[in-house]
């Protein structure tokens, strides 16, 4: 678990009840009730609505630290890294798309997957 998501994941729940308490409408009844277990739920970190968070922040971090990489590579090395990385195309499939040897193909998978460790330190699982 990652504790700056964690941390985020709390500090939401808090602003939340805060804004809600100010209006004067935190947990009366009916689906006030629904909110204060949604709230629960986040609050929990094996409940299904944090791990649905989990997931999210990941997608969304990992979105932009693609963003951040991308000037770093060739078009060719972003194009492998996607398709073996995010497409899961078989290494070979990948070698005939771009005329690259394997060795070529997994070294450049291998340099994006490096630099996205060293950039996202700490901010994924």
């Amino acid at each position: 678990m990652g504790a700056f998501r964690s941390w985020l994941r709390q500090i939401v729940v808090y602003r939340l009840r805060n804004f809600w308490r100010s209006r004067g409408r935190l947990i009366a009844a009916g689906n006030d009730s629904r909110l204060e277990e949604q709230l629960r739920q986040l609050e929990d970190d094996g409940s299904h609505l944090s791990q649905r968070w989990d997931r999210e922040h990941n997608v969304a971090v990992a979105r932009k630290l693609l963003e951040l990489i991308e000037s770093r590579f060739t078009e060719t090395t972003r194009l492998v890294f996607r398709r073996l990385v995010l497409d899961g195309a078989d290494a070979d499939t990948v070698a005939s798309e771009t005329g690259l040897s394997l060795n070529a193909i997994f070294t450049a998978k291998s340099r994006v997957l490096r630099e996205l460790r060293r950039l996202g330190q700490g901010l994924l699982d």
